[in-house]
């Protein structure tokens, strides 16, 4: 499928790597913490993706399903990214679900590796010793944290272990292919009336969307999307993280809802809520 401007849609992969190409040294992610306002391009960001899918495909995660759970970050979507563009198929899954529920929905849907926020680290080091959802690698979001004796991996160990490999001639994760309608996400319903449902999409299914909201918003590289909603609802999965990357513009993460992140950081954008 074609938008309005002859983008064609093929898969995330591919949309996202065209992205770098035309936007390489733009801004991609806007993190404000600690009162310090920093940013990431789109070839930091792209390295970082790189980095963490060679890994885990070195790993033994190639095509196998990886949860990423925790709060809105640029470490979720890094994750979010590795997962889709060349490793297996993403499972994002609610921060807030009770350890019960985790496990339930880590079986039903057979994942291998789960990537997750610092906060929630004993709770997957229970959830894997159980022994109940099959889980092999655990991952914690904390870039600065290092391996501990429950042998719980960080994603910065990661991320630079892959980038070494690549640098080193492991394209694996690069030279990956899709298929139109393979599978590359699973994600959860509301569930507001009964238990969540998960619902499969292929490459072509999230790609021709993209496409297609970005016809009809105009989205360019002068938006700049406030993250609002979690980011393992589909809206914000697909609208607020892959839509921006996908057409070079940006993303902000804060420290919460509430929290006034200086848009004079990012003059000359225009800003845009991805929620109401």
């Amino acid at each position: 499928m074609l938008s309005k401007e002859g983008y064609q849609a093929l898969d995330v992969k591919h949309m996202f790597e065209k992205s770098v190409e035309n936007h390489g040294n733009q801004a991609a992610f806007w993190v404000r913490k600690d009162d310090e306002k920093t940013h990431s391009a789109y070839n930091e960001a792209y390295s970082d993706v790189r980095g963490l899918g060679t890994s885990l495909i070195a790993r033994g995660m190639k095509d196998r399903r990886i949860a990423i759970v925790g709060r809105n970050s640029y470490e979720w979507a890094v994750s979010c990214l590795a997962a889709l563009c060349g490793t297996g198929v993403a499972v994002p899954l609610d921060k807030d679900l009770s350890i019960n529920e985790l496990k339930h929905l880590l079986a039903a849907t057979q994942c291998s590796c789960a990537i997750f926020s610092e906060d929630l680290e004993d709770i997957f080091w229970q959830i894997r010793n159980d022994g109940v959802t099959g889980l092999d690698l655990l991952i914690n979001m904390a870039l600065d944290r290092h391996r501990n004796e429950w042998d719980i991996l960080s994603l910065r160990e990661l991320i630079d272990e892959g980038t070494q490999m690549a640098v080193s001639g492991n394209h694996d994760f690069t030279s990956a292919q899709y298929r139109d309608g393979e599978l590359c996400a699973i994600l959860f319903t509301a569930g507001t009336t009964r238990a969540p449902k998960g619902v499969n999409l292929s490459h072509g299914n999230i790609a021709t969307e993209i496409s297609m909201v970005s016809a009809a918003l105009q989205v360019s590289e002068k938006d700049v999307f406030f993250s609002r909603l979690p980011s393992h609802c589909a809206r914000e999965c697909i609208c607020g993280i892959l839509l921006p990357l996908c057409r070079g513009a940006s993303i902000v993460y804060g420290e919460g809802i509430a929290y006034d992140f200086d848009i004079s950081a990012v003059q000359g954008y225009s800003l845009t809520e991805s929620a109401p």
